[in-house]
């Protein structure tokens, strides 16, 4: 099935962990360390995203193992459908998939073992898919 947007998404070389942890003391360490990709605290709890190599250490909770779609580009507020459009062909390969939205763009993480499945479901949908420049 199409998706209604086609969009350019660039597999990001690293691979990421998941952590979490209810050990506050440790946020502003987890922070401020340049492993980490994402952080955030809800209801007493810091999650945060990560390179496989670093800060796995202040985590009580960890998945390993994920890889990244970045979609290319800024996304305007207005648009709608984004997000469907991007997980729709993921969910419809039975492939689970974690979303991290910043203020320009969508990041959507999958497993490492469903990568190749996950671009089969993009690419069919209609998207392009770049591998990332460099390492």
């Amino acid at each position: 099935m199409r998706s209604i947007f086609a969009f350019k998404f660039t597999l990001l070389n690293d691979e990421f962990f998941i952590g979490k942890t209810d050990e506050l003391a440790f946020a502003e360490k987890i922070r401020s360390d340049k492993s980490i990709r994402h952080f955030s605290i809800e209801n007493g709890t810091i999650s945060a995203i990560g390179i496989n190599d670093g800060a796995k250490k202040y985590f009580k909770e960890i998945s390993t193992s994920w890889r990244a779609f970045r979609i290319d580009g800024s996304i305007d507020f207005s648009e709608s459908g984004v997000l469907v459009s991007a997980l729709s062909p993921i969910s419809d390969a039975r492939i689970s998939a974690l979303v991290i939205s910043t203020f320009d763009t969508d990041i959507v993480f999958v497993k490492n073992e469903n990568i190749d499945s996950a671009m089969a479901a993009l690419k069919s949908a209609g998207h392009e898919i770049s591998q990332e420049k460099g390492e």
